[in-house]
């Protein structure tokens, strides 16, 4: 199906039957365009972002964020930002011309996962299946961006990373088509405890 309509302006529908939307831990918040949506839906909201001007700008709009890449390990990594738009910026390479490599710390997400958030969302262009690598994967909801075919150097296809969630205990719920590209984001809800 495509539909080219933002998963997230859709956040408050997603999260109805959780009977506590505490929190949302966004990876790869940018800038924080998704922010509106999240106010008056969730208590906590945190950012994650690893583009230091980025992070500068969500502490500017008042929202809690850490400044890091999310990986399975706590180090320093070369951070690729592209030519075209900043929003396609990467822990990898990709289809995007490099403007500049920076250097930026990276942790596992099981390093700062707090009790009082049930909602995970990624965008982090290629990265997916890093940042669930590093999670305790204790959320409610999981909303991720995925490609049917890797874009990025480094990237896992979308099924594989469906399947590696599913294994945790989650179901897949809905798989939104971004117009015009095999890209998706991939709403996933947990159905048992593991």
């Amino acid at each position: 199906m495509e539909n080219c309509k933002n998963i997230y302006k859709e956040i408050k529908e997603i999260v109805k039957d959780i009977p506590e939307p505490r929190g949302i831990i966004h990876v790869g918040g940018h800038k924080g365009q998704e922010g509106i949506y999240y106010k008056g839906v969730f208590e906590n909201i945190l950012f994650i972002e690893p583009i230091p001007y980025c992070a500068e700008i969500l502490r500017k709009r008042k929202y809690d964020v850490i400044e890091a890449a999310i990986t399975e390990k706590e180090e320093i990594i070369p951070f690729y930002i592209t030519e075209t738009s900043d929003e396609f910026s990467s822990i990898f390479t990709g289809p995007y011309k490099t403007k500049e490599k920076i250097m930026v710390k990276s942790m596992p997400l099981s390093k700062i996962e707090p009790n009082d958030f049930n909602v995970l969302a990624i965008d982090v262009q290629g990265a997916s299946m890093d940042v669930l690598k590093s999670s305790k994967l204790n959320y409610e909801v999981i909303i991720f961006e995925a490609s049917k075919n890797p874009r990025y150097d480094g990237e896992q296809p979308m099924e594989k990373i469906i399947s590696f969630v599913e294994q945790h205990g989650y179901k897949l719920i809905e798989k939104r088509k971004h117009k015009g590209s095999d890209v998706f984001d991939v709403l996933m809800k947990r159905h048992e405890k593991i």
